[in-house]
């Protein structure tokens, strides 16, 4: 390098600046004495880092692990994206290039900063800052939020249970969906899919619940009779809760506390286990042909600019059993849903509708919304 031999001296005074960092996973716990926190959390199972420290941090602890204690520190290390700037470039004080948490916290809370960054986060070397999930997950909370108000309203001072028997096809089809989500999130977060926990929740709160379940049970409720929905709706509730909890644990902490439950914390709280026994294929079956019927006439109305306060009729062709028996035990929910007056369920798909009649086509029924005295 220099054009001649040159004898070469370590520096005496340098020290390896990563040293102490070689000793982590046991001289916090009292090493080199053989404390009771050594005895009882060394080692450890699971280490999160990110992939530019893995040979300065996480293979010198093993080697040190290795040397001084004979055994690796943690069986697991997870290793997670870094969040490079727009250009793609790591963020650092130095290129001024960094965006400060304290800010989005600021704007969008801390918990929305949590479950974007979890929603957003995948298996890979890096990742922007996800501005569109941090908009989208404040309106996620903000969704929970006004969820719970609205059971809560319900509820007043009860807490129902669960009903023993549940009979009312929307009430089968939301536990069936909570089963198979509870099914998913499980999977998932063992299997470190930590965004794919986060969508799966996000879906199923959402969309199964509050686009459909709770419109479906608004009516029922509005009705005054209490045939189960409250009990269904409460024990949903607090399943999202304690799903959410470790992704967004501040608004789930403050539901946790509004309910009343047992434990004191949601935070110690058992984790949802999914019961097999409340999968109900019937009943997501027949939801799906309920939510086809409801986008249905919903598109017609947006194509041909049906105001929005005029009720029209609605016809729907099948001769597809369980699909007349879902339209017909939904009635009320089809004509709050649609802004319609009652359903004419007609057993004939080769049904001559009404002149002007605009139509719809479905795998298992046709629907027609008559449009002369419309337009």
């Amino acid at each position: 390098h220099y054009g001649r031999d040159v004898e070469l001296r370590q520096d005496e005074d340098v020290l390896d600046t990563w040293f102490s960092s070689w000793l982590w996973p046991f001289s916090i716990m009292g090493w080199p004495e053989e404390t009771e926190e050594l005895a009882t959390y060394y080692p450890t199972s699971f280490l999160v880092t990110a992939f530019d420290i893995l040979f300065f941090w996480v293979a010198r602890m093993i080697m040190a692990s290795l040397h001084f204690r004979d055994e690796i520190p943690f069986e697991t290390v997870y290793i997670t994206p870094l969040i490079v700037d727009p250009q793609g470039r790591k963020m650092s004080k130095s290129k001024g290039n960094t965006v400060d948490p304290l800010e989005l916290m600021a704007e969008y809370g801390a918990d929305a900063l949590r479950f974007a960054m979890a929603h957003a986060t995948t298996k890979g070397r890096a990742m922007r800052t996800p501005t569109t999930q941090l908009e989208d997950a404040r309106n996620f909370l903000n969704k929970i939020w006004n969820m719970a108000r609205f059971v809560l309203m319900q509820l007043g001072d009860e807490r129902p249970d669960l009903p023993e028997t549940v009979t009312e096809v929307e009430d089968r089809y939301i536990l069936s969906r909570l089963a198979a989500t509870v099914a998913t999130v499980r999977e998932h977060l063992e299997g470190y899919n930590f965004n794919l926990a986060a969508e799966a929740i996000y879906d199923f709160t959402w969309h199964d619940v509050c686009d459909w379940y709770l419109e479906m049970a608004k009516v029922r409720l509005q009705n005054g009779s209490d045939d189960g929905a409250k009990g269904v709706l409460y024990h949903v509730l607090k399943q999202i809760v304690l799903l959410l909890h470790p992704f967004v644990p501040f608004i789930t902490e403050e539901i946790w506390q509004v309910l009343g439950e047992d434990p004191a914390s949601v935070s110690i709280a058992p984790f949802p286990e999914s019961r097999a026994t409340d999968r109900d294929e019937e009943a997501e079956v027949a939801i799906s042909a309920f939510q086809e019927a409801v986008t249905g006439v919903r598109t017609i109305r947006v194509e041909v600019n049906v105001p929005a306060d005029v009720r029209v009729s609605v016809i729907a062709s099948t001769e597809t059993e369980y699909v007349s028996g879902t339209l017909g035990a939904t009635g009320p929910a089809l004509e709050a849903m649609t802004g319609s007056e009652p359903w004419q369920l007609v057993a004939d798909r080769d049904f001559e509708p009404p002149p002007g009649s605009a139509q719809q086509v479905f795998p298992e029924f046709d629907l027609y919304v008559p449009l002369a005295d419309l337009i």
